[in-house]
């Protein structure tokens, strides 16, 4: 008995040491597309309390993209602005448009594939915390088209 729990207590720990490359791996479905990597907020314990800021991951692939828009969900605002760096951390200065219902963000230069988006949407403000998940629509326009191309839906879920 003691050898049984000794082998399994050994294999376990072997299992769990060895490296998962598939959850690095983008698992969107279709390769060469862009894509939402992931989305989140900060600080995550106390966003009732506070103006959190929100983050949203993109990664560039296939063709290069020109602008971006952000549908924001119903009665939020963004006090502070929009912040976006590449990979590098270099930060890029989009033109930034905020209306109500979105945030567009077109960029000087189109954003080459392979290159990775962290978009900050600073002090953000929701008149109704009823809504715990919140859902941010991407779109994106890719160069040469005219019409956006829909990424999918980033979701961040509150508390």
């Amino acid at each position: 008995m003691k050898k049984l729990l000794i082998y399994t207590s050994v294999l376990s720990l072997i299992l769990a040491g060895i490296p998962t490359k598939i959850l690095a791996k983008d698992s969107h479905g279709i390769e060469g597309t862009s894509h939402i990597i992931g989305a989140g907020a900060f600080p995550f314990k106390r966003l009732r309390a506070s103006h959190p800021n929100h983050y949203l991951r993109i990664h560039v692939q296939g063709q290069a993209i020109s602008s971006l828009t952000i549908e924001l969900p119903e009665a939020m605002t963004i006090k502070d602005g929009v912040k976006v760096t590449d990979e590098t951390g270099t930060e890029l200065k989009p033109k930034v448009t905020l209306d109500p219902e979105k945030v567009t963000l077109a960029f000087a230069q189109p954003i080459a594939p392979d290159t990775t988006l962290s978009i900050k949407l600073k002090d953000v403000h929701r008149e109704r915390f009823i809504i715990r998940t919140l859902m941010y629509r991407i779109n994106v326009l890719k160069v040469g088209m005219e019409r956006e191309v829909s990424l999918g839906v980033a979701r961040i879920h509150t508390d």
